[in-house]
């Protein structure tokens, strides 16, 4: 038996646009879009893309050289940097994934400290939405 490897595509991050935000039930904080768990999940659907996994934006914190869970992120400057420039704001930044668990909440990851943790869907939390990628 041969086994092959299939490489899978990177995603790619769609920042929201002020109109498609607003359209779908989303407000403009910071000049990003932000809403609540359900209209995240609608605002990107509305654009042809997806929330993105819990995997993906754990992926962000990892290839930025940051450790999930280890609040020493805020203090590493070159994992600031990085994940600032691939277009996450730099503080108050929790973005929403598309994990909801058993108990009715849904995960989000803060880059700052690049933490996840999870909470009420009705709190308003930032958008990116993702193409492609797993």
């Amino acid at each position: 038996m041969i086994l092959t490897s299939v490489a899978q595509a990177a995603p790619k991050w769609i920042t929201v646009s002020k109109a498609d935000c607003i359209d779908n039930g989303g407000e403009m904080k910071n000049g990003v879009c932000s809403a609540n768990w359900q209209d995240a999940g609608g605002i990107c659907s509305a654009i042809g893309a997806s929330l993105p996994t819990i995997g993906q934006l754990k992926g962000v914190i990892k290839n930025c050289g940051g450790v999930v869970g280890d609040d020493n992120n805020a203090n590493k400057q070159t994992y600031q940097s990085c994940y600032k420039k691939r277009g996450f704001l730099p503080s108050n930044n929790r973005y929403w994934s598309s994990y909801a668990d058993v108990a009715g909440d849904a995960w989000y990851v803060d880059f700052y400290d690049g933490v996840d943790l999870a909470n009420a869907k009705n709190y308003s939390y930032y958008v990116r939405c993702v193409r492609g990628g797993q």
